[in-house]
């Protein structure tokens, strides 16, 4: 589930709702299920969602924190699990120029954008598999605190 507030055309506010992302990335006795908002200009935030359902406050949200990456080569890489969503042989193979060692996250759903805001990934590219392909999601609002920019489908700032 995503959510923005936008006020004369700009993204002010976003939410995103991941019932079924783990609150800890490859972590197996993880909780279930994040809350990732932010406000444009601030930091982004990630609340276990069954801490906010059990006293419906935020209180508990950490703030997001994208990682610095210092060598390309270690990036990870996140993709769409479906291969009707994007080319993941074209992906692999910009993966491979840019000297990619990682395997590889794929997931589906915009979960995608909070693994980016929270860390777990670096990268994300979505390729469409034929050029007659059109996006249906107009705008992409997460705020990224690591530059407190909104990364948006047509720009970051």
């Amino acid at each position: 589930m995503c959510l923005a507030l936008i006020i004369d055309g700009e993204v002010q506010v976003g939410v995103l709702g991941c019932p079924n992302l783990s609150v800890k990335l490859n972590d197996p006795n993880s909780e279930r299920g994040v809350l990732v908002y932010g406000v444009k200009g601030t930091a982004a935030y990630q609340t276990p969602l069954p801490s906010l359902l059990q006293d419906f406050s935020l209180d508990k949200g950490q703030i997001c924190q994208m990682k610095k990456v210092d060598d390309i080569s270690q990036a990870t890489f996140c993709e769409s699990v479906e291969s009707s969503h994007s080319s993941h042989e074209e992906q692999s193979q910009i993966a491979k120029l840019l000297g990619l060692r990682t395997q590889s996250v794929r997931m589906d759903s915009q979960a995608k954008y909070a693994a980016l805001t929270r860390g777990d990934a670096d990268i994300y590219l979505r390729l469409p598999v034929n050029l007659k392909y059109e996006e249906k999601i107009w705008v992409v609002f997460l705020p990224l605190c690591a530059d407190k920019r909104i990364m948006r489908r047509d720009r970051c700032w």
